[in-house]
Formats: C-alpha cells, structure tokens, sequence
C-alpha cells in the first residue's frame, strides 16, 4: 500500500518529485494553473490512499478469516480435552498461549468471536479441580508460567 501511495504520490507532484531533498521548492514560483493541478492530483491520491485503507479494515480477508475459523476449532479441542481430567503440565502449558491469542484478538475487531471463545476456555480452565497427574509440575515451572503472565515477556 505504501509503494502505491509513493507512486500516486510521484505521478502527482510531476517535475517536482526530481528534486532531491537538498533543492529547495519556492511555492511563490508555482503558478495558479500549476497549484490547481497539483493540488487536485494529490487530493486524488490521498482519496484513493484513504479509500483503500478503509476497505480494508472493514473486510477481513479469507485467509484471516479461515485462520480464525482454524483456531476456533483448536480451542473447542482444548475444551473437550479440558473436561477430561487433563494434565497439570499440560494446563499450565496452555495458560500463556491463550493470553498471548486472547491480547491478539483483542486489538483486531475481526477476532471478536475467537476472543469470546478463548475467555470462555480459560474460565473453563480456571474451574479445572481434578487433574490426572502432577507430574513435570514444580516450582520452577509454576514461577516461570507466573512471570510470563505477570510481565508478559
């Protein structure tokens, strides 16, 4: 998008996009016929810049969209898994990628759905009182899982 607005941006300004930085523009030596001109052109370019930046935003493309229907699917997996006596290590394991998805989906508006989700697994996760085993679960795992969350590194 960027090159795009570069070369509207080139094709707008004309003979004045030769110059380099180092020579100066004196507007007064700009003629009204040429200021119109210049002026409608980039007017027209930003337009076309602002008109292509929001299209985007309001329409999520397949392939986030399909990358979203993906991920959905994997959290309603660790839902099912989450009602079998899981595993702690594997319970505190999942606890940091769920945060990280859930802050990801918080900033994109197209993610609503996944983030519901995704609250709804670590509810789901926090009412877990029966795990299978408790083996590989220590101290240093638990501070570790704990510093992640709280300092989000």
């Amino acid at each position: 998008m960027t090159d795009k607005l570069r070369i509207a941006l080139h094709q707008a300004l004309g003979d004045a996009a030769m110059k380099t930085d180092d020579e100066d523009i004196d507007v007064d030596e700009i003629d009204e016929e040429e200021g119109k001109r210049l002026d409608k052109s980039l007017a027209a370019a930003f337009k076309a810049f602002r008109e292509n930046q929001q299209a985007r935003s309001k329409k999520q493309g397949k392939t986030s969209q399909a990358l979203m229907h993906f991920r959905a699917r994997v959290i309603d997996l660790l839902q099912i898994y989450l009602e079998t006596s899981p595993s702690m290590a594997v319970t505190l394991d999942m606890i940091v990628p769920l945060f990280a998805l859930l802050e990801f989906c918080i900033k994109d508006p197209h993610q609503e759905p996944l983030a519901y989700r995704i609250r709804a697994c670590l509810k789901k996760l926090s009412t877990v009182k029966k795990f299978k085993d408790t083996t590989n679960v220590d101290e240093t795992l638990l501070t570790t899982v704990l510093k992640v969350i709280i300092c989000n590194d």
